[in-house]
């Protein structure tokens, strides 16, 4: 008898093994740098965050998998006017929205929800306009605010977009994870069961290849594979964020296997690596830019002289070799050279104190000033370590008398604060990764409708600049429009509107147990297409 008992418990603990292994093999569990700040589309504006919405929602237009090239998503054709005004989208049929343990849908994926996504944004009447921090960056940064006239429902499953004006730019813009569909019978069931309208956010519902199951701030996030995914279901049954802060810490993970893929590697821990057979490290050119912003609305950054002064004192050599450690180029522009439109002949400002002294003397500041210089307190894909790069410029600055104090905050404060129109702020770390191959991508950062609730942080404002953009965007011509690029660059490096550092490299470390990843130039990291061993 104890010989049957001994036998079935083998058996059993055999089956459990067996089973828990399988299970396992198809779980990723991708450990992240920061908590996402929302689960709302339109309210995010950090790469954190965009990986989460990026598992959990579908945009009308995508992109390919590593590549800036457009694909169908929620939308499965579309056709656009002679006049370049009237955009017609033909919906995908038979898209399901996730079934959770707080909502069942009734329908499948419309129209209706095409037309509240984007009301929710440009509606101040629309009981979510008032959703979180109610600052939608992208439809302000792209200019959608005053762009888009109407959004027609044609059908159930056609939408119509008519533009105050011709926009070139503006079918790649709806592929950013920001335009991304949300769920207007959620919503509605939100407000007749007299939820907080942050529900919405806080116990998300998609239509993407994951489905939320649990969150734990500044800890853990689990999500589900959505069986009834329109693309397929995902080939891991769960998808785990773990939230690691600490880059060295991220390291040991994947090292250890804890980690299947980590967040923003410390480039100085790449060499060790790759010497270990059970990783995976992949590069590619990163279409981003890390940059300094600058108050342009405060004393004395207004002056042009005086941001001309700090961007001279700058030394980019030092901050490849010391922060990126090789895994960059020097930056002298905002749009990265691998983007079409990039202008070379624009001024350069090349690491010379003797300059910037000058140049703080004429602006009348001969002995200098006080400063404060925010910097984020995580790796972002465009700057390693902000706080090493912080040390760097306060060490040079200090040399042509401007006095640096180094502050940093949790990063959802850090976005937050750079959000609000303050004049606390002076000069702080920030950067840009594309999600679409257009130059107006980066520019409409630095334009004066970007201010204020955009994502120009730094309140730069030229009219000639911005008049540039307005006929760069009207012009279907792609040589007319780099021609207008061309004098937007020249004029943006004359006003130093930014001081731009570098150009990263997009690394990305997995586990061998992880295929079909494929590096994104827009560090994008397609979780749905992910095969598990």
């Amino acid at each position: 008898m104890n010989k049957i008992y001994s036998t079935l418990l083998l058996l059993l603990l055999s089956l459990f093994l067996l089973t828990n292994t399988a299970f396992a093999a198809k779980q990723i569990t991708y450990c992240t740098e920061a908590s996402p700040v929302y689960f709302i589309p339109s309210l995010v504006n950090d790469t954190a965050s965009f990986d989460v919405i990026e598992a959990l929602y579908d945009p009308l237009v995508n992109t390919k998998q590593a590549s800036t090239e457009l694909a169908p998503s929620l939308a499965t054709s579309w056709k656009i006017s002679k006049d370049g005004k009237v955009y017609t989208f033909h919906l995908r049929k038979g898209v399901k929205f996730h079934t959770t343990k707080y909502f069942k849908p009734t329908r499948d994926f419309n129209a209706d929800d095409v037309l509240f996504t984007f009301d929710m944004q440009r509606n101040k009447k629309n009981p979510f306009h008032k959703v979180g921090s109610s600052i939608f960056n992208f439809y302000s940064s792209v200019g959608f605010e005053t762009l888009i006239k109407s959004i027609k429902k044609v059908d159930a499953y056609t939408v119509q977009f008519t533009l105050a004006h011709a926009e070139a730019p503006f079918l790649a813009e709806l592929s950013i994870d920001s335009f991304s569909i949300v769920s207007k019978e959620y919503a509605d069931q939100i407000l007749a069961q007299k939820k907080d309208i942050m529900t919405l956010s806080n116990q998300p519902i998609g239509t993407g290849a994951f489905s939320f199951y649990s969150y734990k701030k500044d800890s853990m996030l689990r999500m589900v594979s959505f069986k009834d995914y329109w693309n397929g279901k995902a080939d891991a049954d769960r998808l785990i964020f773990e939230i690691v802060p600490n880059t060295a810490t991220r390291t040991v993970q994947i090292q250890k296997g804890d980690c299947d893929i980590i967040a923003l590697p410390n480039p100085a821990d790449v060499p060790k690596l790759k010497q270990d057979p059970n990783i995976v490290v992949q590069t590619v050119t990163g279409v981003n830019t890390g940059y300094l912003g600058i108050n342009a609305a405060k004393k004395p950054f207004n002056n042009k002289l005086v941001r001309q002064a700090l961007s001279y004192a700058v030394d980019k050599e030092a901050l490849l070799k010391s922060v990126y450690r090789g895994y960059a180029k020097e930056a002298d522009n905002l749009l990265p050279p691998t983007i079409w439109g990039y202008n070379a002949n624009i001024a350069k400002y090349k690491f010379n104190l003797k300059k910037a002294k000058a140049l703080l003397t004429k602006a009348g500041y001969p002995h200098g000033f006080s400063l404060h210089l925010w910097a984020m307190p995580i790796a972002r894909a465009y700057m390693p370590n902000a706080r090493r790069a912080a040390e760097i410029i306060q060490a040079d600055w200090k040399k042509i008398g401007v006095n640096v104090k180094i502050i940093s905050y949790e990063w959802g404060e850090y976005i937050h604060k750079l959000n609000q129109d303050t004049n606390e702020k002076d000069v702080f770390f920030i950067g840009w990764t594309a999600a679409i191959s257009d130059p107006d991508y980066f520019f409409n950062l630095l334009s004066c409708k970007a201010a204020n609730g955009g994502n120009n942080f730094g309140n730069y404002c030229n009219k000639q600049f911005d008049s540039l953009l307005y006929k760069a965007k009207q012009t279907p011509n792609r040589k007319i429009r780099s021609r207008y690029y061309a004098k937007v660059q020249t004029i943006l490096a004359k006003d130093v509107g930014v001081i731009p550092l570098a150009h990263a490299l997009v690394i990305e470390v997995s586990r061998k147990r992880i295929s079909n990843f494929k590096p994104d130039p827009t560090a994008k990291k397609w979780f749905s297409l992910m095969k598990v061993k």
